[in-house]
């Protein structure tokens, strides 16, 4: 990852710092009950950093949970000029997780605990909707690909073995509320 930015300075060496910064919280998020915060820096008339991420700590009842800490950076072309309409993106991606209970998108049964992480690329459409001077909302949609690395148990906590798989799929689902700063 910190080759990424390294890239990214390189490119944009005087637009790091540019005038404008958004600030956004995921919503799709906020309805799994994960805490999640992103923040963008425009480097430049029709690029942008997107660096998002959120963290959920909780159990649920009878065995399930969907522990898992994220982060998402995200390079953005945008058509007109950022944070506003259209954009694609290239993104990479990190996740710790810890789930049990659930059928989950990724090919994990819900019958059994898995302990791992997982890291991917990918690339994403979205679009900045103006509420106001200082209100969008954003929505994004990715696809690509996802390495994981997980330990398997039994719901009895017995130990099945260690796993990897691949996954091609979405990779990126938000709607978010932006807050700009100038």
């Amino acid at each position: 990852m910190r080759q990424f930015f390294l890239l990214l300075f390189f490119l944009f060496p005087g637009y790091i710092f540019a005038q404008k910064i958004a600030i956004k919280n995921n919503l799709l998020y906020d309805i799994t009950a994960t805490p999640n915060f992103g923040v963008e820096f425009g480097v430049g008339k029709h690029f942008s950093i997107d660096l998002s991420g959120g963290y959920h700590p909780w159990s649920f009842k009878e065995d399930k949970s969907l522990k898992h800490m994220a982060v998402q950076p995200e390079l953005r072309y945008w058509f007109f000029e950022r944070f506003q309409d259209h954009f694609i993106g290239l993104h990479i991606q990190y996740m710790d997780y810890d789930f049990s209970g659930f059928d989950l998108l990724w090919g994990m049964d819900k019958e059994f605990r898995y302990d791992g992480d997982a890291r991917g690329v990918g690339l994403s459409y979205g679009y900045q909707l103006y509420l106001s001077p200082r209100w969008n909302i954003e929505f994004t949609l990715g696809g690509g690909f996802n390495h994981f690395t997980y330990t398997k148990y039994t719901k009895e906590k017995v130990y099945e073995g260690k796993f990897k798989r691949d996954y091609f799929g979405f990779t990126k689902l938000g709607i978010s509320i932006v807050y700009l700063i100038k």
